[in-house]
């Protein structure tokens, strides 16, 4: 059957990072929301945030067609996605309705560790020239989510990244090469 890996979870607990990982040492092709929105909203000359839901529409169905073009040759495909309730509900009709596997991977860690990255990474933002304000830590913790019960828990894994390192991530990477079927002798895919 073919698969979805949904890599979610908290602001900045490394899942643009894993997942990177993952299309380098599996193969896998890797589809990042916040990335096509960019492109999306770069396309439309108005850029008003009054259109953030209508972005979000654009994205989800954008994405939901590169996934099921990618299954349609390939048997995996991975999504980079920041959780909301619409979205996670979006990707689990798609899934139903196209009898693919949807596997569930909820990023998440300490929520001052998780501030530091925050913060590391806005810095770093502004240092590019992109226009970024540092939210104060508490209204960070206001961002933090917790495994909401619209998760399907059969096939969701909650992976604490608070002090994760390439040992974790060697681990989780053969725990999901398990969830994904593949036999010893498989090629890539």
């Amino acid at each position: 059957m073919k698969k979805v890996v949904l890599v979610t979870g908290s602001r900045t607990s490394l899942k643009t990072t894993v997942c990177q990982k993952l299309e380098t040492d599996l193969g896998i092709m890797v589809y990042n929301f916040d990335d096509l929105k960019k492109i999306i909203i770069g396309l439309d000359t108005e850029r008003q945030l009054e259109k953030s839901k209508y972005y979000n529409l654009v994205t989800l169905n954008l994405i939901s067609k590169l996934i099921k073009d990618t299954l349609a040759v390939h048997e995996y495909v991975i999504l980079d996605m920041g959780y909301t309730e619409t979205r996670y509900v979006h990707l689990t009709k798609l899934c139903k309705t196209e009898d693919f596997d949807l596997i569930t991977l909820f990023m998440t860690g300490d929520p001052d560790v998780l501030y530091d990255r925050y913060v590391k990474r806005v810095k770093y933002e502004v240092q590019r020239g992109e226009e970024s304000d540092i939210m104060d830590l508490l209204d960070f913790k206001d961002t933090m989510m917790s495994i909401s019960d619209k998760f399907d828990h059969t096939c969701i894994q909650t992976i604490d990244t608070t002090s994760f390192d390439d040992q974790d991530y060697t681990i989780l990477m053969h725990q999901i090469i398990d969830q994904l079927e593949w036999k010893l002798n498989d090629p890539i895919r």
